[in-house]
């Protein structure tokens, strides 16, 4: 029963390197059929399926409360809800089966319960490996949103001084900025201007979506000057100033860690070279 599982599995394996390697080309038709409305409901029928379902249930159960600060990572990674819920049951799924066959066909574990356990034990740290990723790609995001509202600041605090009003300025600003950065921005006001809203809710908004402090930090003192009317220019100015201070101190902060990084495999290849010289002294003396 094992060995046909193992060659079904290898089988298995073989049919999809090779079907990797050499992929089916699609002709223009095919290609064009993609955005039709036939192939648009068979991708919500897809989506809508049993697996799915069940992958997304299991994420909402396992986060729990902590399902808001990934949803926000998500927000900021621009990544899909539904697609990171299979990607974990797969990666899950892939960890528990490879390591339970691994150890039955090295000999390792016999029986089947200490291979459930071992496959229990091994899904649930394959179920959990996308999120370390995640994060650090949610952080990087967050770094370079920081970075780049910078400029967007800038921009403001320019547009104001020049006599335009807080709204004005800020589409002022979002319009001569690119990337995607300003793609969410500019998308937040142009939804507030579509419902109605204040343009500095709606930042406010988007900074609690994405958990980018420096944008909420933005947008209150956006919100005292469109409510109140109070000047803010000199505010944006130093707020700018010191954030590129801050940026290029922790940018300093990288190339140095970076830097220092640069003389560890020399000293391993000493290390290694005194080990090979020093051992064959060592060895005679020890009578080795």
């Amino acid at each position: 029963m094992i060995a046909a599982i193992a060659g079904a599995t290898l089988v298995l394996g073989l049919l999809v390197v090779l079907r990797g390697a050499f992929p089916q080309k699609q002709n223009l038709a095919d290609r064009l059929g993609e955005f039709s409305e036939v192939d648009m409901h068979v991708s919500r029928s897809i989506d809508d399926s049993l697996s799915l379902q069940l992958a997304k249930t299991l994420l909402e159960t396992v986060k729990g409360d902590d399902i808001f600060n990934l949803r926000s990572d998500l927000e900021v990674t621009d990544t899909s809800f539904d697609d990171f819920a299979i990607e974990k049951a797969r990666a899950g799924l892939a960890a528990g089966v490879c390591l339970a066959l691994v150890a039955k066909l090295a000999g390792v574990i016999s029986g089947g319960m200490p291979l459930l356990i071992v496959g229990i034990l091994a899904a649930s740290v394959g179920y959990m490996a996308p999120d370390f990723e995640l994060k650090k790609k949610a952080k990087a995001r967050r770094l370079e949103f920081s970075r780049a509202l910078t400029s967007f600041i800038t921009l403001i605090g320019s547009s104001i001084s020049g006599g335009g009003g807080v709204s004005t300025a800020m589409r002022d600003a979002v319009a001569m900025g690119n990337g995607w950065v300003f793609d969410k921005l500019r998308n937040a006001l142009d939804e507030a201007a579509l419902n109605g809203t204040s343009s500095w809710h709606a930042l406010d908004a988007l900074g609690c979506k994405l958990q980018v402090t420096a944008l909420i930090e933005l947008a209150g003192s956006l919100t005292l000057a469109g409510n109140s009317g109070a000047r803010v220019t000199e505010t944006l100015h130093s707020r700018a100033e010191s954030s590129r201070a801050k940026e290029l101190a922790e940018m300093r902060s990288e190339a140095e860690a970076k830097s220092s990084t640069l003389g560890l495999p020399v000293g391993i290849m000493l290390i290694g070279w005194v080990i090979f010289l020093g051992y064959p002294a060592v060895a005679a003396l020890a009578g080795v």
